[in-house]
């Protein structure tokens, strides 16, 4: 998550220009507020286990750019444990970074800066310029069972990851120099502690669940919890079917590849032409009759060949159709294709799209636009079609623009294409079936790694309304869909988060003043901001 963000900028009144400000004698306070809502904390689950052994380990990942919060919440909620955090570099332990012997932390020991309030169970990890991929934070907890010997805590932990970042406009990119994470930051309010003027914001990232065998007992809690299971069961059934449609589907359309070499074809035409025929798609478009053509160009005519194939069937609804039509004598520029049918056949009407003719031996095409009906009810048997240059088309951007757009959703789209695809791709039907079903379980899989399984938590049932199950489920789909959109990311920045300025007390270099919540000061002295972040042929 991406906090809002703030410009703290200092200006000369004469002239009017802006003052670069650096090495504050003090340094400056910028409160930038997560503003997540008390339900959707209480959906992050992370680890959680009891100190029934007195001692537990958790490792948290050191970095160099971000901090990391650890929030800590136990039960029964006055328990007293130990807490020590040793940063380990390697095979070494050799810093111990911090060691209370009474956690949650007494009220005596609160930090406090303005409005924000240190969290009594809440530990800040600062970020380590020098650390490298092995180094950890190792938190040792410890219950002391002299004090309490009948109770067995159980501890929730959540973490998070946070860093505040400042824009550097020689490298035209936002950087952690000169900023760092205050001791006093929570999950509800990220405070970076800065030493200059500039564009500032934060980062807010909230650890993942860790995934393992254990989430499977909610299949074995099936009456529990029928909802999800239900789902991933019908979603599996769902994807056998449709693998062995597509499976009868790709070889189909495998047997539809290839170009049909016209019987009338003579073994002396020294000139080849390959010819395309684009039928519509739609109910009955497809024709039973005999086809016939024959292409007319400036310098010579083809003689007429009827269209067919023995080994495919052809003119169905959408087919795209090859041909290999021979010619005695070279055609020159071709100016048009004169097609027919005889009207025979169950179903004669016939709706062509397209002719699309191209020279073997050359490198010259051309594209017959008719789109209409070859039809005795709906139009005409027998149709002279003008031909266009590929040159000539390229004029024509709307037109490259609906059969660009068509071609894309038929080809590209994943789910579309698996009814839509042409039989000329390689990417098979079960390949994008695949695809989509893995797309499905990713989704899935982010929402329970985010959000953990469901459970019967009165805190986070709906009132009134479905089932805690169903509407934790529905919470975390919904939050997903959200979270995956780039619009609404963009929209979510701009009204999720507030920020605020607050510059130290004590006098600055060139002035002194304190900007509350969401207000400006002078443009002459200070300015404060607040933004959100930023074929292979025509058909």
């Amino acid at each position: 998550m991406t906090l809002p963000v703030v410009l703290a900028s200092m200006w000369n009144k004469v002239p009017k220009r802006r003052v670069n400000v650096t090495e504050l004698p003090e340094p400056l306070y910028i409160f930038l507020q997560t503003n997540y809502t008390e339900r959707e904390k209480r959906l992050w689950e992370s680890t959680t286990f009891s100190l029934e052994h007195s001692e537990k380990e958790i490792v948290v990942k050191a970095f160099r750019d971000r901090s990391t919060i650890v929030n800590f919440t136990f039960t029964p909620s006055n328990v007293s444990v130990s807490v020590q955090v040793i940063l380990q570099r390697g095979n070494i332990s050799n810093t111990t970074v911090y060691n209370e012997s009474e956690f949650p932390l007494p009220e005596s020991k609160w930090k406090v800066l303005r409005h924000v309030v240190q969290e009594p169970s809440s530990l800040l990890l600062p970020s380590q310029d020098d650390a490298n991929e092995e180094d950890t934070y190792r938190i040792k907890v410890n219950h002391n069972n002299s004090s309490q010997p009948t109770v067995v805590p159980v501890v929730k932990v959540v973490t998070a990851e946070i860093s505040c970042k400042t824009w550097d406009t020689n490298a035209s990119a936002w950087k952690n120099s000169g900023c760092k994470v205050a001791n006093v930051s929570n999950f509800d309010e990220v405070v970076c502690e800065c030493t200059h003027l500039s564009i500032f914001t934060a980062t807010f990232f909230v650890s993942p669940n860790v995934l393992s065998t254990d989430d499977l007992r909610l299949f074995a809690e099936f009456f529990h919890n029928p909802v999800m299971v239900t789902v991933v069961v019908l979603l599996w059934m769902t994807y056998l079917v449709g693998l062995y449609w597509a499976y009868h589907a790709d070889s189909l359309d495998k047997a539809q590849r290839g170009i049909a070499v016209l019987e009338d074809n003579s073994k002396d035409d020294e000139h080849l032409y390959l010819v395309c025929t684009v039928t519509g798609w739609g109910r009955n478009t497809g024709t039973t009759s005999n086809v016939y053509i024959y292409l007319s160009g400036t310098a010579a005519k083809t003689r007429v060949h009827r269209l067919a194939d023995a080994e495919r069937d052809i003119f169905f609804s959408g087919a795209e159709n090859w041909f290999l039509i021979s010619s005695p004598h070279d055609l020159g520029d071709l100016t048009s294709v004169i097609i027919w049918h005889d009207n025979t056949g169950s179903s004669p009407d016939w709706f062509l799209n397209e002719v699309y003719v191209r020279e073997v031996d050359g490198d010259q095409a051309w594209h017959c636009l008719y789109n209409n009906w070859l039809s005795v009810y709906r139009g005409v048997l027998c149709v002279e079609v003008p031909a266009t240059s590929a040159e000539e088309m390229a004029k024509h951007r709307f037109y490259h623009f609906v059969i660009n757009t068509s071609q894309s959703l038929r080809t590209e789209h994943l789910w579309l294409s698996f009814v839509t695809k042409p039989n000329y791709s390689t990417f098979m039907r079960m390949h994008r079936l695949t695809c989509a079903l893995c797309i499905l379980l990713t989704m899935m899989m982010a929402s329970l790694m985010f959000h953990g399984l469901p459970t019967d938590d009165p805190r986070i049932r709906s009132a009134p309304g479905p089932s805690p199950s169903t509407s934790r489920t529905s919470s975390s789909v919904c939050r997903h869909r959200l979270s995956s959109s780039p619009s609404t990311c963009c929209w979510w920045s701009c009204f999720a988060g507030r920020a605020h300025l607050v510059i130290p007390t004590r006098p600055l270099p060139l002035a002194r003043t304190t900007a509350p919540p969401r207000a400006a000061t002078s443009p002459r002295r200070t300015r404060i901001q607040t933004r959100t972040p930023m074929s292979r042929r025509y058909m």
